[in-house]
């Protein structure tokens, strides 16, 4: 009887390892695609502050007191 309890703890053991170890590489691909989205946001942000700019600089804006 006690080798069988024995048995049945390491069991679910490894099933908890199991199941903690997946959570984890799912967290971490999570993570990778939350980086790999930041990235091309940020990318795509500065690309359009890049564009403003040289509009600014094309057309200038000419502020008047009055």
């Amino acid at each position: 009887m006690g080798t069988r309890l024995r048995e049945a703890e390491y069991y679910v053991i490894g099933v908890l390892c199991i199941a903690v170890v997946r959570l984890m590489a799912t967290d971490a691909v999570r993570w990778r695609s939350l980086e790999a989205a930041a990235h091309v946001a940020g990318g795509t942000l500065q690309r359009r502050m890049r564009a403003s700019e040289r509009e600014t600089r094309q057309f200038p804006v000419i502020e008047t007191c009055t």
